[in-house]
């Protein structure tokens, strides 16, 4: 599968003639973007999706409208001088593969590789999930609309369908139905010039009975298969227990008469059958009445995706741009579709994930960090920029603190290269070193960086880990960084050390390696007789439990708060709340297990899905 490398915008929407291409770094997959209200986010998304949608336009009018100043349907910068001669949208792959829209480039339409690629990708937006509660109480949730908009040109059947004769038949589900709804042509009466009919029986309506029959059955099995997958996406991995299902049905079968037709018509209802493992005990619930914002849009999320599954599985590209999906979600719900995203579909597809919310972008970017996936993504941010005749978009590209410290050094900018190499300590630290270390809970603030390292020393000396480099960040944070944050600009002094501070960052930050492996609440376990021959099982639920990992060592679990239940003979005896270091806890049960549990607690402590812990021990 091929990859975006490159992306050139101009005179586009919010694109001037003066933004320079974005370039995906070496080796990169996936984009994650913060931009600001107004910025240009939302046009790099419009960008893609036009240059995708009309790859599927038969006719070059549908492309060339977008670059015509002329068309309503333009979507040219307003401000350009040469909006109406150098306006373009174009894309670079890695393949070596390049496509482009503009009044003088159409060819993707006859591209075939294009066309499939627009097929097995896709653009989710709030929009689109708002959609799903927009209902009023008297109403019920008839999603058949929805999906005519949004679905039906992405997903075919499994075989050709003919509805129409003078009409070839089609094996997408969107262009069946168009042909459904324009249903067959009118005939001549005899002996008229003028007078055209529509015939009531015969073969010309028997293939439309059979058609209309085939494309009801047809779109009925995909939406049932869709219903399984949908349940175990919310479920599985967004963590909502509900179940729920749509159902289509026929509102009206199709109609004629010599002078009318009229299409048949469909509903696609949301039904909820069940909370947890109890049914909801009345047919006529509506889901948007029971349900809360929250659950809808998951529910909504969860449908899209499973509709994903259902689109051309294998194409050049495969796009997945999610633009400010998750504004309904409280912050504990979008890591769920951000794990979900990260694990799931990350392989699978080229990833765009957008968002207008500072603080979502660098919890997401700490994530991608934290599984130690950073090479494979970009981070950029994008401002409005005020400068000059007229605003457009400003991009910062994959700024580290690091890098930046490095450049302002390159520049003899030693105070403000000290200052980033703080910054660049700070963040290292806080990618690793848990919540509860992190923050004085009492004083309701975060510790400062002398304490975070004092802390981060301790807890990977009892995680098992070489300490060396935290104790280096603590020598320079005493010496050097402090010393340079008040000293005067032109002092030199520091530069010898400044120098061996960055060489040793730049060295050792990337040996050590770090992962979540289990979130809030999951569990482990581990079970063995006791010298009294009782039957024990203890159960851990951990707040937070990471993989560290130092240079060419072992690695090894990190300590954390945690739940620590214990059952004699399927009795629950105990439970206590504590920081644990599971090494440790699962040691003190092995002098008291007769037969003696395994020495090494990676061979004996299962996940709860019943696999082992060491599972999860590669990086």
């Amino acid at each position: 599968m091929a990859k975006i490398k490159e992306i050139h915008i101009k005179n586009f929407k919010f694109f001037s003639d003066e933004v320079p291409a974005l370039v995906l770094k070496d080796g990169s997959d996936h984009v994650l973007l913060y931009g600001e209200n107004g910025s240009g986010k939302s046009t790099l998304n419009w960008a893609l999706f036009t240059l995708l949608e009309s790859a599927n336009k038969g006719n070059p009018t549908g492309i060339t409208k977008y670059f015509d100043g002329r068309d309503p349907q333009n979507l040219l910068n307003i401000h350009s001088p040469t909006r109406e001669t150098e306006a373009f949208v174009k894309v670079a792959l890695d393949d070596g593969t390049t496509w482009e829209i503009s009044s003088a480039s159409t060819s993707i339409n006859s591209d075939r590789d294009a066309q499939n690629s627009n097929l097995a990708s896709d653009f989710i937006n709030y929009r689109m999930l708002y959609r799903l509660l927009d209902f009023r109480n008297s109403q019920d949730i008839d999603l058949f609309p929805l999906f005519e908009a949004e679905v039906f040109d992405y997903l075919n059947f499994e075989e050709e369908i003919n509805v129409v004769a003078h009409l070839e038949p089609e094996i997408i589900v969107g262009k069946v139905w168009s042909q459904i709804k324009e249903g067959p042509e009118k005939i001549a009466v005899a002996g008229s010039m003028l007078q055209r009919v529509y015939e009531q029986s015969g073969p010309t309506v028997q293939r439309l009975r059979n058609g209309t029959e085939k494309f009801f059955q047809e779109l009925r099995d995909i939406i049932r298969d869709i219903n399984p997958k949908a349940n175990a996406i919310l479920k599985d991995d967004l963590d909502i227990d509900i179940k729920f299902k749509l159902e289509l049905t026929e509102k009206e079968s199709f109609s004629i008469t010599q002078d009318e037709y009229k299409p048949p018509s469909y509903r696609i209802d949301l039904k909820i059958e069940g909370v947890g493992e109890e049914p909801i005990p009345t047919t006529n619930i509506k889901p948007h009445i029971f349900l809360n914002e929250a659950r809808l849009t998951a529910i909504g999320l969860a449908i899209r995706l499973s509709i994903l599954e259902k689109r051309l599985a294998v194409a050049k590209l495969k796009l997945l741009v999610l633009d400010d999906l998750l504004i309904s979600l409280d912050m504990s719900n979008r890591m769920k579709v951000v794990n979900m995203i990260l694990k799931n579909y990350c392989q699978r597809y080229q990833v765009f994930m957008m968002t207008h919310d500072k603080n979502f972008y660098e919890l997401v970017k700490f994530r991608i960090e934290q599984e130690n996936h950073s090479d494979k993504w970009n981070f950029w941010e994008t401002y409005v920029n005020k400068e000059g005749t007229y605003e457009q978009p400003f991009f910062k590209f994959n700024q580290s603190s690091l890098s930046r410290a490095e450049a302002l050094f390159h520049e003899f900018d030693y105070p403000a290269s000290g200052n980033y190499l703080r910054k660049a300590v700070e963040e290292f630290v806080d990618k690793w070193l848990p919540n509860w270390l992190r923050y004085d809970n009492k004083n309701f603030r975060e510790y400062d960086l002398s304490i975070k390292l004092n802390k981060g020393k301790k807890f990977l000396r009892e995680s098992g880990i070489n300490i060396q480099l935290v104790n280096d960040m603590d020598l320079f944070r005493k010496f050097i960084l402090n010393a340079l944050s008040h000293a005067p600009h032109d002092t030199p002094v520091f530069k010898p050390e400044l120098e061996q501070c960055l060489k040793t960052l730049k060295e050792d930050m990337p040996k050590f390696q770090y992962k979540q492996i289990l979130d809030k609440g999951d569990k482990v376990f581990w079970e063995f007789t006791n010298l009294s021959s009782e039957q024990v099982r203890i159960e851990v639920s951990v707040f937070d439990l990471c993989l560290l990992k130092w240079d060419t060592d072992e690695s090894e679990l990190s300590q954390f708060i945690g739940k620590k239940e214990e059952f004699k003979n399927g009795i629950k005896v105990d439970t206590q709340y504590s920081e644990y270091n599971l090494k440790s806890l699962y040691a003190s049960c092995i002098r008291i297990s007769r037969p003696s549990l395994p020495i090494d607690f990676w061979d004996a402590i299962k996940l709860s899905s019943g696999a082992l812990l060491k599972t999860k021990r590669a990086f």
